[in-house]
């Protein structure tokens, strides 16, 4: 299970990107990647931690992907009726956190110039 964030709801990453290096393009997914995964495992329901332990990243210079190899970790996201506080963890690690993202993101952008 995952999402893939594609410069998805990041125009000015979108537009800075497609100007910019190969290596800046990973540092700047890495960063979106680590920021996504830590939100989601806070967010996730914690009965047994276990899957908050699942849940990991990877980047390229096109995407960061984020995921868990938990059977159970799709229903948690969507269907989560015993925690619905912690429903969509791994969306919301992503929408709920676009600004700061957006501005990890600039100052990385920043110390390439």
């Amino acid at each position: 299970m995952g999402y893939r964030f594609v410069r998805k709801g990041l125009d000015e990453i979108a537009k800075l990107s497609s100007l910019s290096s190969k290596s800046l393009k990973e540092e700047i997914f890495e960063e979106i990647g680590t920021t996504v995964q830590n939100y989601a495992k806070r967010n996730a329901p914690y009965d047994t931690w276990t899957l908050q332990k699942s849940i990991n990243h990877y980047s390229t210079e096109k995407a960061a992907i984020i995921w868990s190899m938990v059977k159970y970790a799709l229903r948690r996201e969507y269907e989560n009726n015993l925690h619905p506080q912690t429903k969509h963890y791994l969306k919301r690690g992503f929408t709920e956190h676009k600004e700061e993202i957006l501005k990890k993101v600039k100052a990385i952008i920043k110390n390439h110039l």
